[in-house]
């Protein structure tokens, strides 16, 4: 493990210089075991262990064979960065036509649907997403925040197969507030069950 996480650090460290161009991103996601990645991440011992592993996840769910489908991702991505959301969410329902088992463009177009209050449309892309690689941390994330409205005990699953497979996401706040409430709606439940009349 000790090897891989000075691999892991190299990787890192060439992405952010830009010395390591994304068409050899592939490539790179060959050699890193995605099970080993995400051992290493559930298994990290501290907060900055864990974040070069998962930012080296998200490099690689960001991969593309094809060069011109990661540069159309990026694109997206600025677009919507600098607050073009309907061009962004148009070229990612483009890209997801053209590439459709790119997943991570399914995880951004949920977003973009998401944060435009299409709850619906949001929830099919996440799906889509989960479909194509249910491992996606970050997609459990956010299926479990677009749950909270429709229900509790649903939420809470999506936000525990998020935190089994990385226990350091921010999630794990959410999930604490929601077991409460979950807890504390089951005693509620208990009590009007236990003082109704029974038939005998």
């Amino acid at each position: 493990m000790e090897a891989l996480q000075r691999e892991i650090s190299s990787f890192q460290v060439a992405v952010q210089s830009d010395t390591l161009s994304k068409s050899t991103l592939p490539s790179v996601a060959t050699n890193f075991s995605m099970e080993n990645l995400l051992c290493l991440l559930k298994n990290a011992e501290r907060w900055e262990d864990a974040i070069v592993v998962e930012e080296t996840i998200k490099d690689i769910w960001q991969a593309h064979e094809d060069q011109t489908y990661r540069d159309r991702l990026d694109d997206a991505r600025h677009n919507f960065s600098v607050g073009k959301k309907e061009t962004a969410l148009s070229e990612l329902t483009d890209l997801v036509k053209d590439s459709p088992f790119y997943f991570e463009a399914w995880n951004k177009k949920a977003t973009c649907h998401f944060l435009q209050g299409e709850m619906t449309l949001a929830i099919e892309s996440t799906k889509k997403t989960l479909q194509l690689e249910p491992r996606h941390f970050r997609a459990w994330s956010g299926f479990g925040i677009m749950s909270q409205e429709d229900s509790c005990k649903l939420d809470i699953d999506h936000f525990r197969k998020c935190l089994d497979l990385n226990p350091w996401s921010p999630v794990a706040s959410k999930l604490s507030s929601r077991l409460d409430h979950y807890d504390s709606e089951m005693e509620e439940e208990g009590a009007l069950e236990g003082s109704a009349p029974h038939e005998n």
